[in-house]
């Protein structure tokens, strides 16, 4: 069954979601609330105490910013939150890509991802399957390979950016040389290069804001602190935002969420926030 939905596509580009798109600038416009969440990881702890803060509802709404998975202890629990809870979505991140690279590499033969070092045994126990003493084979219990699968094919189906009337929110960045509509995977997905440094301001209408590079790495950034550009729209926003303040980090990591209003000086809140 699988094997035939997947159809021997490795990667699914879905670059834009028009109708959670209009959903959300209809909610901005009468005076609701979206916040947009940097890398999860997951980590599904941090997420609910976020989420316990922010309270999602029809008047707020959450927008994950992609790599919700990978590296934490409860990726299948924060996929589960997504999928289930009516006011929390998500964008797609290069994890995501590579698990769903994984996963259809195994079903119909291949390499898996050309940028990613985990193979489907690895993908698999952390999805609920049980890696056998060799290493190389998994067990599962009563429809957890199902459900894996499930959640392989929701994620590769997820949005790369969402546009709004003031916003552009994609997991890594965008190529300063191309219009929204030329934006490649690789650049939405695997960018590290952010266009402030290099081209100035993108869009003097929208403020990026993004993941995928863990603010602590960036110059003159913090870690466990969101990264704002130095350039500043004409309203007086930064031109770009970076969220993933590094949520894996035992030492210095935390979970932060950045509410899309149009304050100069952005509203931050954090999963260590007492």
């Amino acid at each position: 069954m699988f094997q035939e939905q997947w159809s021997g596509i490795n990667y699914v580009a879905v670059e834009r979601a028009t109708g959670l798109e209009a959903r959300l600038q209809n909610l901005l416009d009468k005076g609701g609330e979206v916040w947009a969440v940097g890398d999860v990881h997951g980590f599904s702890e941090h997420l609910k105490l976020l989420l316990k803060r922010i309270q999602p509802s029809p008047s707020t709404e959450v927008v994950l910013l992609g790599d919700l998975i990978d590296r934490g202890p409860a990726s299948h629990e924060v996929v589960a939150l997504a999928r289930e809870h009516p006011h929390l979505h998500a964008i797609k991140g290069n994890h995501e890509a590579v698990f769903a690279q994984a996963i259809a590499a195994n079903l119909i033969g291949g390499n898996g991802s050309r940028k990613h070092s985990k193979t489907y045994t690895d993908w698999s126990t952390m999805f609920g399957g049980n890696c056998t003493e060799n290493g190389h084979q998994v067990t599962w219990g009563d429809q957890a390979e199902v459900k894996m699968f499930e959640d392989a094919m929701w994620l590769n189906a997820l949005p790369e950016m969402i546009i709004l009337d003031r916003w552009i929110l994609c997991h890594a960045g965008i190529d300063p040389r191309k219009e929204l509509n030329e934006q490649s995977g690789d650049d939405l997905l695997w960018t590290r290069h952010f266009f402030d440094q290099t081209h100035g301001i993108y869009d003097p209408m929208r403020t990026v804001v993004h993941g995928h590079m863990v603010t602590g790495k960036l110059d003159e950034g913090k870690w466990g602190k969101p990264h704002a550009s130095n350039l500043r729209l004409p309203d007086g926003r930064h031109a770009r935002i970076g969220i993933d303040t590094s949520a894996y980090s035992k030492s210095s990591g935390t979970l932060t969420a950045i509410k899309l209003d149009m304050n100069p000086e952005p509203c931050f809140i954090y999963s260590d926030d007492q």
